[in-house]
């Protein structure tokens, strides 16, 4: 499940993992590889459309949900001209966007009807590996010059879509591409629409304790960090072993994260509380105070480990730390005097003057 740079897969019109196509772009080739099954889980549609797509689970040979798939059929209209688009898209296990596909017979068109190239195809990737893109704020009738009262309704199948036209506004023009903007908002509004929504809520509906170890194990963060999202903190204790990986690979937002959800049981046990004590140095500013604030003036074992590393700690950091061991009369209290005293005799530290000062009034 690991994240690699951007592929482009040279389209060659060949059919793999059933009847889908090679994907043209993929951000990872390992899941698609591990494609053994296909089941379809639920339909879902696109903004201001009646339209209908399927979506389907890839899983690998021991049915595992890999990634998602939509062999997607949407009408684009323009100057009261409808077209079809196909494309099948790939989406990762948190509902993000991942790739797509297209048929050699069926490929993307502009305006004029002219087939995408290669630099097309690519803009196209981009912009819907862009889960923040400008067009994602914007009515369809915001992306052109036009006034908003040239966007019609048009009936395509049966069905009544809009169809605007007009020349790209600015602010978008350069991250569409050209002669194909109504495909590009199409397409992106799918990509990131309900079908996100609804791949998210199966992913949370069929949890099990097998993928959530297979996203804990996986090289990608974003499946790591929604692992612990999704896990109840009364569950977390089964998974010790991978959160104290996580917890060393994890970027700083993802560590916070994990310790607030931490229960109470995991805080107490021994083994857990060493590794992070004794880890304090190398965290983050917000790790750091975490751990000072769940520390108790009983958890002398806490106190003296943090004792050692006072030279880590802000100015504020170290003050919470003092008053914690201002009423400590106890052979651990005697270790951690020697710690402050050692620190003080370093003479490094920025907020020795604290440490004198708690140590003349004790």
């Amino acid at each position: 499940m690991g994240r690699t740079l951007i592929l482009l897969l040279f389209w060659v019109g060949t059919v793999s993992s059933g009847s889908k196509v090679q994907p043209l772009f993929l951000n990872n080739t390992e899941d698609w590889e591990k494609i053994s099954d296909e089941k379809q889980i639920f339909s879902f549609y696109n903004r201001d459309s009646t339209q209908q797509h399927e979506m389907s689970v890839l899983e690998d040979s021991v049915g595992l949900p890999l990634l998602f798939y939509s062999d997607i059929r949407t009408p684009v209209c323009i100057d009261g001209i409808c077209k079809p688009v196909y494309i099948e898209m790939y989406w990762d296990l948190t509902g993000t966007y991942f790739g797509f596909g297209v048929r050699e017979a069926e490929p993307l068109t502009k305006y004029d009807h002219e087939e995408f190239e290669a630099p097309d195809y690519e803009k196209l990737h981009a912009l819907l590996n862009n889960a923040h893109a400008p067009i994602a704020r914007k009515e369809l009738s915001e992306l052109t010059n036009r006034p908003v009262d040239s966007v019609k309704q048009i009936t395509y199948n049966g069905v009544e879509v809009d169809a605007v036209s007009g020349a790209t506004v600015q602010s978008i023009k350069e991250m569409v591409v050209q002669g194909a903007l109504y495909s590009c908002y199409t397409l992106w509004h799918l990509a990131y629409g309900e079908a996100t929504l609804k791949t998210r809520a199966y992913l949370r509906e069929n949890l099990s304790e097998t993928l959530v170890m297979a996203l804990l194990g996986s090289d990608d963060g974003n499946y790591r960090f929604e692992a612990l999202k999704l896990m109840r903190a009364a569950d977390m204790h089964r998974y010790k072993p991978e959160l104290i990986s996580l917890f060393e690979q994890a970027n700083p937002m993802t560590r916070k994260y994990l310790l607030k959800k931490m229960p109470d049981a995991m805080w107490a046990d021994p083994a857990m509380a060493a590794y992070l004590y004794a880890r304090f140095r190398d965290l983050d500013f917000n790790s750091k105070t975490l751990l000072i604030n769940r520390v108790r003036s009983d958890e002398e074992k806490k106190l003296v480990l943090l004792s050692q590393q006072v030279d880590a700690m802000s100015k504020n950091q170290l003050k919470l730390f003092l008053s914690q061991v201002s009423d400590l009369n106890s052979d651990s209290a005697e270790k951690i005097y020697h710690n402050l005293r050692a620190c003080l005799a370093d003479g490094k530290y920025s907020y020795n003057y604290l440490i004198e000062k708690h140590l003349q009034n004790q």
